[in-house]
């Protein structure tokens, strides 16, 4: 017997069958919808987790850079003194030690005498670190730190500490851990570039 297409239980029982047996198709994209929002959120925290660590960079990058060394004081406070001129640096020597770090730490020793006659609590120094390449030279803007003692072992203290009256001579000691391995070991130029007067009493 012909089954008529127009049979209303011929059309419910297709329906049916097809109820019952939903296309492949139509799971997929039913079972795929949670699972890929559960993986844009499980990837949102990383996102801002990688752009909180790049401003972080660019804002080390930019403040980082105004600390490089330069030919400038450190210290706001110290200004370019014609009083630079009398403070003598004499009796320079270099020497090395290697640090905990297994790198080496470059001190540069001296001594200073106040020529002039006004006290002085805080000198800055520019050190020029030459080489034979014709490249230019490294330039380390340090405080400059009196030696306090030698034993036993050699103390240093700002000159704040013991600011220096006028006649005073004392020692002073430099320290660089980062030092160009294109210096060509030769004892650097040493220039004051900013001293501090002691308050008048």
């Amino acid at each position: 017997m012909s089954t008529d297409p127009t049979n209303p239980g011929d059309r419910r029982d297709a329906k049916e069958s097809q109820d019952a047996h939903p296309a492949p198709v139509s799971e997929m994209f039913s079972a795929g919808r949670p699972h890929d929002e559960e993986q844009g959120r499980s990837w949102l925290p990383w996102i801002v987790a990688a752009a909180i660590v790049l401003v972080g960079l660019g804002l080390l990058a930019f403040f980082g850079g105004k600390g490089a060394p330069s030919s400038t004081p450190q210290d706001a406070t110290l200004q370019p003194s014609p009083y630079a001129a009398s403070l003598r640096l004499a009796n320079l020597h270099l020497s090395q030690a290697a640090n905990f770090a297994g790198g080496q730490v470059t001190y540069v020793d001296g001594n200073i005498t106040n020529k002039g006659n006004q006290t002085v609590n805080a000198i800055t120094v520019a050190v020029t670190f030459g080489n034979d390449a014709g490249e230019q030279p490294q330039v380390e803007t340090v405080p400059l730190l009196l030696i306090r003692t030698h034993q036993p072992y050699i103390d240093t203290e700002p000159v704040s500490s013991a600011p220096l009256a006028p006649g005073d001579t004392r020692e002073f000691r430099l320290i660089f851990d980062d030092i160009s391995p294109m210096w060509n070991q030769q004892t650097p130029a040493i220039h004051v570039v900013g001293v501090r007067m002691a308050a008048a009493s």
